[in-house]
C-alpha cells in the first residue's frame, strides 16, 4: 500500500469514527508521542484501518521522526561552543590560505610573463 492510500484510508476512517481521532488526540495529551498516538488510533478503529495502511504510517512517521532527531541533533552540535569555535578557526585558516594561495599565484604569473 502507498503512504497516499494509507493517508486516504486514516483520513476516511477518521471521519466515520471520530472516536478513534479523540483516543489519539488524548495519547498525544497524556503527553506520550505520534507513534503511540497513531497506534491507538488504529486500536480505536476496531479494525477498520487495516494494519496494512496503519504499518504504512507507522513507518513513513517513524522515518521522520528519525530525519528530526538528526537534524537536530546537528543544529544542536552547531551551536555548542566547542564547534563554534572549531569553525571559526577553519574559516580564518582557509582565509588565510586563500590570501597565500593568491599571493603565490601573483608571482607565478610574474614568472610566466618573463
Amino acid at each position: 500500500m502507498s503512504l497516499f492510500s494509507a493517508l486516504t484510508k486514516v483520513w476516511d476512517v477518521g471521519w466515520k469514527l471520530p472516536g478513534a481521532v479523540i483516543a489519539a488526540r488524548a495519547a498525544l495529551e497524556t503527553g506520550r508521542g505520534p507513534l503511540v498516538a497513531l497506534r491507538t488510533f488504529a486500536q480505536a478503529t476496531e479494525g477498520q484501518l487495516a494494519t496494512e495502511a496503519a504499518d504504512e504510517l507507522e513507518a513513513a512517521l517513524r522515518t521522520s521522526l528519525l530525519w528530526l532527531h538528526t537534524a537536530t541533533g546537528v543544529l544542536a552540535l552547531a551551536a555548542d561552543p566547542t564547534v563554534v569555535g572549531a569553525i571559526d578557526r577553519t574559516l580564518h585558516a582557509l582565509v588565510d590560505l586563500g590570501f597565500h594561495v593568491g599571493s603565490w599565484r601573483a608571482t607565478i604569473a610574474v614568472w610566466l610573463e618573463e
